[in-house]
């Protein structure tokens, strides 16, 4: 894995408020109910779409290592990693996540 992987990963991290990772032909439902789930808060996130980009597998593979989990979505506020969609609706009903955004 090339440095310039893991700084672009850190750095999109750190600029915005939220990303949800995405691979659409993979697991479409869970990244459109995280999509929702954000979107029931008012919240809009920046969202990469690995599909999309030419270089989505090598962004996964960086994801792999800063996470550990090769599934997505996976979600990150205010660069803390909240996980997947069933990670955010745990952290929604906990309040966890209100805390997050509110501190940011």
């Amino acid at each position: 894995m090339a440095e310039t992987e893991i700084q672009y990963s850190e750095s999109r991290e750190e600029d915005e408020f939220c990303a949800v990772v995405e691979k659409i032909w993979v697991v479409f439902r869970y990244c459109m109910r995280a999509k929702r789930m954000l979107s029931e808060l008012d919240q809009e996130p920046f969202i990469v779409e690995l599909d999309l980009r030419e270089d989505g597998g090598r962004i996964q593979n960086v994801l792999i290592d800063l996470v550990g989990r090769n599934t997505v979505p996976q979600i990150f506020v205010n660069g803390k990693h909240i996980g997947g969609s069933d990670d955010l609706r745990a952290s929604i009903s906990s309040g966890q996540l209100q805390k997050l955004l509110s501190t940011g």
